[in-house]
């Protein structure tokens, strides 16, 4: 079964069995190697179960997923002071032509990769919507990108880094959704006394990290450097499940996928749109990460893949390109006895909700 075949039986799905529901929850489960459909609305203690008849096996890895913007009641903290010069892993938003937010309110993102690429230019990677916001159609675009963001005290022009130069842009439609390989915008530093390649690894520690291009594998052993506002230090992790394929819904609503993700189980959370995914060593740089799984896993686009979406190139580790991960991971397959062999539980969600393969949440509205 396609990425396109799976969005179109989870939709008959939805209109066969739910179209009565006020509000409910759907998970795709796991129950003797074939796919089942559990429907729950929890309000009114109803629930049902389908079998569609599909071998797992035929089935594309996704996962659900959600923007991790900070918006609302940010706490604000050490990531969230002035870097000079900048450290991966500190707090960043961006601002259009007029000096208003991205989002038209203040939140914050993660300041990701910081690189000098071949053309001998200095670069900052973050969230294409966190800095240009086009994957949500949000216009006008971001212009100007500031550290702090803006929701932790960061103004333009005080705390500008570096214009907006370039953002990912679509790779194509899938299933009638416009597709993208990466979430990512590139910033060129405007001052060079503003480069460092360290990270911010905890309150007042730094430490270098090697710029190169790492691919990921199943298993590898990575660190995620970001704000998120429920996993604000340093979160490790491994890379769960590549490649990975997700429907993303923006919190205007406007909905993209995400093709060729990598899912790690580093604990993600609101703020951690577009912090770096590194090996656990900082040897390399593997991704940027984009999303949020409903178990609080996080969703990167490859870094290698941003780098050619932006005509740049670095270095890369030939021993680790070559290798083959395997399609679906292990940990994803395996069922346990508080998921009633379910591959995951999706949660109902309101604004800033998403729909996605393996769990997918929808919320009606009465009347609607």
């Amino acid at each position: 079964m396609s990425f396109t075949d799976l969005l179109q039986w989870k939709d008959a799905v939805f209109k066969r069995m739910l179209k009565d529901y006020k509000e409910f929850t759907v998970a795709v489960g796991v129950s003797r190697d074939r796919l089942l459909i559990l429907a729950t609305n929890t309000q009114a203690g109803i629930s049902a179960v389908a079998d569609e008849g599909i071998p797992l096996t035929q089935v594309s890895v996704l996962k659900a997923s959600k923007p991790v913007i900070g918006q609302g009641a940010i706490t604000c903290g050490y990531r969230d002071n002035p870097y000079r010069p900048l450290k991966v892993g500190c707090s960043t938003s961006a601002v259009t032509d007029s000096g208003q937010p991205v989002l038209g309110v203040p939140y914050t993102c993660s300041l990701g990769p910081i690189f000098q690429a071949a053309d001998g230019e200095y670069y900052a990677v973050s969230a294409n919507h966190c800095w240009a916001g086009t994957v949500c159609n949000i216009s006008p675009t971001g212009k100007y990108a500031i550290q702090p963001s803006s929701a932790c005290g960061g103004s333009y022009p005080n705390d500008y880094i570096g214009d907006v130069v370039r953002y990912t842009t679509p790779t194509g439609m899938v299933a009638g959704y416009t597709s993208f390989n990466a979430d990512a915008a590139l910033v060129r530093i405007s001052n060079p006394l503003f480069f460092d390649m360290d990270v911010l690894w905890d309150q007042d520690v730094y430490r270098p990290y090697i710029p190169r291009v790492i691919e990921p594998v199943i298993g590898m052993n990575i660190v995620k450097l970001g704000v998120g506002e429920t996993t604000y230090s340093l979160r490790q992790g491994t890379i769960t499940a590549y490649p990975a394929s997700a429907v993303v819904m923006c919190p205007s609503g406007v909905e993209f996928v995400l093709e060729d993700q990598f899912i790690i189980n580093a604990p993600t959370s609101e703020g951690d749109s577009g912090s770096a995914v590194m090996t656990s060593d900082l040897s390399g740089i593997i991704g940027v990460t984009a999303a949020v799984t409903p178990e609080g896993y996080g969703i990167a686009g490859r870094f290698s893949n941003i780098l050619k979406d932006f005509g740049l190139q670095l270095p890369t580790l030939p021993a680790l390109q070559t290798a083959t991960p395997s399609t679906i991971s292990s940990t994803i397959l395996t069922a346990t006895p508080s998921t009633t062999a379910l591959a995951a539980v999706a949660a109902v969600l309101g604004v800033s909700a998403l729909i996605g393969g393996f769990v997918w949440a929808r919320r009606k509205k009465k009347g609607i």
